[in-house]
């Protein structure tokens, strides 16, 4: 009995010892960490949806492509598949990895392409992925996009393709109560119709000032006036200011463009041209004469100081250019024209309008030089010329004087 009970306790305290002994560790990899446990646990990212893209572009633009942020997501990466002559896709033509929105693309050879983004999100393991639906274009050969920020407006089109190195058709904004002052390139110059496009895409911004709505067509020229003829230089000079309500004929059927230009038309003119910017109409009441309503209300904006003593004499180009400087306000001139006062060789530094109507591109000179014979007639050519300079700023002209 006594010996059984010996062999129980040293039984039992074997057991003891053996239940202290340490347990074997784990291996590192098969025991679940903190980490790992909140990994496996993250959702994959949500889709990313891509905004949408021109259908076609040029050889000479360099594709933009933006999205909006994908919940989860941690990186994001966008491919480009090129169609193949088959019809299949030739993927990851290009590739792009850890980008940001906006991606810009390099330049693409002509061809057809879809593109799309992918969603990455390394708080899973492993890393989980979702795309966005593709977006399809086009690039054609020998050209470039030409895009118009119309800044707070409105304007049609939007972007247009153009041949490296051509001028194009510039289209003009709108924007309630806001005048538009032009187009300008990403460098801060202005673009008129004469400019031309380099090798590469561009973005124009449009310019706008308050105080004024800038002008609309008013009319249509349907070749009203047998003296103005299709093949004439000044023909689409005329038709514009007959559009925007700023000249009329001197008949029915006549324009007289060789005629020059009196006193009374050229307050009757600026007059208009004050009116339309500021309020959208040009309407004026009939009066007797016939330009008092134009000269009375030249008086009360300012444009000239009082009624002229002679309204049927002819004007010289410096009087015209005093009048018409004050037409519309210096914030609807802005300089674009670097001309330094003194610097036109027959006009005066004191001679003001004529100045600011340079650097503002209205007037141009007659030569290299910039000179503008401030004591010759003016004709009613010559006016409609400056006019739809006045009222239109992508005609406004550049120069740079010798």
């Amino acid at each position: 009995m006594t010996q059984m009970k010996r062999s129980l306790s040293w039984a039992l305290a074997l057991v003891l010892s053996l239940s202290l002994l340490p347990l074997p560790l784990a291996h590192a990899a098969d025991r679940p960490t903190v980490a790992s446990s909140i990994m496996v646990q993250a959702a994959a990212p949500g889709k990313p949806v891509v905004n949408a893209l021109s259908s076609v572009y040029g050889t000479g633009d360099r594709v933009v492509v933006s999205w909006s942020a994908a919940s989860g997501a941690t990186h994001y990466n966008l491919s480009v598949d090129m169609k193949k002559g088959d019809g299949t896709w030739q993927t990851n033509y290009k590739s792009y990895s850890y980008v940001n929105s906006p991606a810009h693309l390099e330049a693409l050879p002509a061809g057809s392409y879809r593109l799309r983004v992918q969603a990455g999100n390394r708080n899973t393991s492993p890393v989980s992925y979702t795309y966005s639906d593709y977006q399809s274009f086009t690039v054609q050969a020998n050209s470039l996009t030409v895009a118009f920020n119309p800044s707070g407006g409105a304007v049609s089109p939007a972007s247009m393709l153009v041949k490296p190195y051509s001028t194009f058709v510039l289209p003009t904004p709108t924007r309630s109560k806001y005048a538009f002052v032009g187009w300008y390139a990403p460098a801060g110059n202005l673009i008129n119709r004469t400019s031309k496009v380099g090798s590469v895409g561009i973005t124009l911004t449009a310019r706008w000032v308050s105080g004024g709505v800038g002008f609309t067509a008013q009319d249509i020229f349907r070749d009203n006036f047998r003296d103005v003829k299709a093949t004439n230089w000044y023909y689409d000079s005329v038709a514009s200011v007959y559009n925007y309500g700023l000249m009329s004929g001197t008949s029915a059927t006549e324009f007289s463009p060789a005629s020059q230009v009196t006193a009374a038309q050229a307050i009757t003119m600026a007059a208009r041209l004050h009116k339309i910017y500021t309020t959208g109409n040009g309407d004026f009441a009939a009066s007797s004469p016939w330009y008092k309503s134009y000269t009375d209300y030249a008086q009360s904006q300012k444009i000239i100081s009082s009624a002229p003593s002679s309204p049927n004499m002819a004007l010289t180009r410096q009087e015209f250019a005093a009048i018409l400087a004050n037409a519309l306000p210096d914030n609807a001139l802005p300089q674009v024209n670097q001309i330094a006062d003194g610097v036109l060789p027959d006009v005066y530094r004191s001679d003001t309008a004529i100045y600011k109507l340079y650097r503002a591109g209205i007037l141009t000179g007659n030569d290299s030089k910039g000179t503008f014979l401030p004591n010759s007639s003016i004709s009613r050519a010559e006016a409609a010329a400056i006019l739809v300079r006045m009222a239109d700023p992508n005609s406004r002209m550049l120069l740079t004087l010798s």
